[in-house]
């Protein structure tokens, strides 16, 4: 590994490349301090930090690249603001970009990718406060990955605004659940999945900027294409094509019984705000 922290440290003014370890790694880090430092370890983990007891850290990266590891970023109970530059995630075998609970306000500007069966390209968790931006592209492709995930974020915004593409096989590819505000912007955002669920956004509120997909597509099986299940009434849903027939997207192929609210559907929808669905098929 490249630096390893105790609690309360200070880091400023110097770049770190390890090889395979992990370049910034943190068991218990306290009130951490870093600025002016850049990570460029394209055969190795980025950052993984873990605090206990919600310490309020102030993390300022000029720049991230990362190109294996279990995960890329792991961020983990921590309070403040970490802010990771641009650069490049990708590589890992497990979730690229992982933050679970805490207040910090996390950002990163850089690429996000992941190919691993069953890895996510983005997981957010369990945060109670804070806002989680990600203005790169994130991308995420291969052998059934896991997609986006984000899981009980009350009290969280997190907003995706560098574009998204997504194709996750038999499984889920953007899920939202539990809590929080999320976003997703831009004019290129694609979702597919074969028998899994392309789209399930269920108890966590769409913010005003609203969740905008030019194509969203699941073929097959009994996992409902798309689920809006109480959104709130600050944004909505909005698939775009491109102004021909099914470049919005293909939901076909479910199997399921009449009248089930849980399976077998193409587009589920209950209590939520203006879903707008243009040249899908």
């Amino acid at each position: 590994d490249g630096v390893t922290l105790a609690a309360n440290n200070l880091l400023k003014g110097f770049d770190i490349g390890t090889g395979t370890g992990t370049a910034l790694l943190g068991a218990n880090v306290g009130t951490l301090a870093v600025s002016s430092v850049s990570i460029n370890n394209p055969g190795g983990g980025g950052v993984d930090l873990t605090g206990a007891g919600v310490p309020a850290v102030n993390v300022v990266l000029a720049g991230l690249t990362s190109g294996g590891g279990a995960k890329n970023v792991n961020l983990a109970g921590l309070g403040g603001t970490v802010n990771l530059g641009t650069g490049t995630l990708s590589g890992s075998t497990s979730h690229a970009f992982d933050v679970s609970g805490g207040t910090a306000s996390v950002s990163y500007a850089g690429t996000i990718s992941n190919t691993a069966t069953g890895a996510r390209v983005v997981s957010v968790a369990n945060k109670t406060a804070g806002t989680v931006a990600l203005s790169g592209a994130i991308t995420s492709g291969g052998t059934n990955p896991a997609g986006v995930v984000l899981t009980t974020n009350t009290g969280a915004t997190i907003n995706l605004t560098g574009g998204v593409t997504l194709s996750t096989g038999t499984n889920p590819a953007f899920t939202a659940t539990g809590g929080g505000t999320i976003s997703v912007t831009g004019a290129a955002n694609t979702l597919a999945a074969t028998t899994a669920t392309a789209l399930n956004v269920a108890n966590t509120t769409i913010g005003a900027a609203g969740l905008t997909f030019r194509s969203i597509s699941s073929n097959g099986g009994s996992g409902t294409g798309i689920i809006l299940d109480n959104t709130g009434a600050s944004g909505s849903l909005t698939v775009t094509g491109t102004g021909a027939a099914g470049t919005g997207g293909t939901i076909a192929n479910k199997t399921g019984a009449d009248g089930a609210t849980a399976s077998g559907i193409g587009i589920y929808l209950n209590n939520t705000q203006n879903p707008s669905f243009s040249w899908m098929q």
